[in-house]
């Protein structure tokens, strides 16, 4: 059985995971992949952590975190910083935001990369955006 039949949308590809890592383009790949009936969200159970590893926007993050608090889920914004040769050296820099607890879970504070910053809250790093309870 191949990957292709094994990971046919975003949904089955969560369901049943207790952890989702997703690294893509832009603020409009990543909305794509966690919304809708096929979406990220829409398999994930409760709980689980969905870690987004793209650089984004401030509002999409935010916004990924209340379509995850709406959803039951968890977002951990965890955007990867380094040039290829850093990543070959296994030197990239990871800061996370969100949830402590959910930070403080494994894998996620074991991400691949050194070091890591944690936020411990996407509100610290919305500071310059003005504080939003949601999008």
């Amino acid at each position: 059985m191949g990957l292709r039949s094994l990971l046919r949308t975003p949904r089955e590809a969560a369901s049943g995971a207790d952890f989702v890592i997703s690294s893509l383009m832009d603020d409009e790949v990543v909305l794509a992949i966690a919304n809708g009936t096929n979406g990220l969200l829409a398999g994930l159970r409760p709980a689980a952590i969905h870690i987004g590893t793209s650089t984004i926007s401030p509002a999409l993050s935010a916004k990924l975190e209340w379509l995850h608090l709406k959803s039951k889920t968890n977002y951990v914004a965890g955007p990867v910083l380094g040039c290829p040769s850093a990543a070959e050296a296994g030197r990239l820099m990871t800061f996370l935001a969100g949830v402590p607890e959910c930070i403080e879970r494994k894998p996620v504070g074991e991400l691949p990369s050194s070091p890591v910053a944690n936020a411990w809250s996407t509100v610290l790093m919305l500071a310059n955006e003005g504080l939003k309870t949601s999008p």
